[in-house]
């Protein structure tokens, strides 16, 4: 499936819309790819709204990563860390691939780089469970007051957003909420540039060892990656839209 080159700089997004895929024939051949233990977790589901979320998951995952080594979907096998991040088998590659994963209601993206720390966090703007408490419980004192000085209808937005940021950067740490998030602090000013800070339990870490970006793929859909600099300070950012076995499209960013 060779076919995308992907260089050290290069942060490659793949994205789909699970409603939108609906062929019964396309969904057997998703669950076709599966592994043993992919195929028991789908089973663990009890809607089918969520078993299809996951199998088309899957099958995004398993096409987009095929084309940037040389083996087929169904052949790839995967680890995983203590903390549960995903990695492809090295004995399977013959250059490093990292990915993150993230899904929400409409929308399921993956980003692709040879860059071993990156994190991707997806949500749907009007998520009902983005609640005041969960904010005074998970955001820093900070961005608190950031959202206190908002009206109602941008505070609710400017919610999504910051955990977009945080919930991204524990990802490409690794350690997901093994970490500290409260502490994991972001700042979006009036032209959406993005300022990071780091407080107490990440003092071995440095915001401008990360870069940050954040995408509103649609009108209620807004993305976050976190990406080390180790590699590069000048990343290079591509987004494909894919229907997994059928097609896929570059989107101009």
């Amino acid at each position: 499936m060779f076919g995308q080159h992907l260089f050290g700089d290069d942060i490659h997004i793949w994205y789909t819309d699970p409603k939108l895929i609906t062929d019964p024939y396309l969904l057997d051949q998703y669950y076709d790819i599966l592994s043993p233990l992919e195929r028991k977790r789908y089973w663990r589901f009890c809607f089918d709204r969520d078993r299809k979320v996951y199998l088309v998951t899957r099958a995004l995952v398993r096409s987009a990563l095929s084309k940037y080594v040389d083996l087929e979907p169904g052949e790839l096998r995967f680890i995983e860390n203590k903390y549960g991040r995903p990695f492809v088998e090295p004995q399977q590659l013959s250059k490093e691939i990292f990915f993150s994963i993230s899904h929400t209601i409409g929308l399921i993206v993956c980003a692709i780089t040879r860059n071993s720390r990156v994190g991707i966090d997806a949500e749907f703007i009007y998520n009902r469970s983005f609640t005041m408490d969960m904010v005074n419980k998970y955001y820093s004192a900070d961005e608190i007051k950031q959202i206190g000085s908002l009206s109602k209808n941008d505070r609710a937005v400017r919610i999504v957003e910051l955990w977009t940021l945080k919930e991204a950067y524990l990802k490409a740490r690794s350690r997901g909420l093994f970490l500290p998030i409260e502490s994991v602090s972001f700042n979006l000013d009036e032209q959406g540039k993005i300022y990071a800070f780091f407080g107490a339990g990440l003092e071995n870490d440095c915001p401008k060892s990360w870069s940050f970006r954040q995408f509103k793929l649609t009108p209620v859909h807004v993305f976050a990656i976190a990406a080390s600099l180790k590699i590069s300070r000048n990343l290079e950012y591509s987004m494909y839209h894919t229907v997994p076995f059928v097609e896929y499209a570059l989107i101009q960013l």
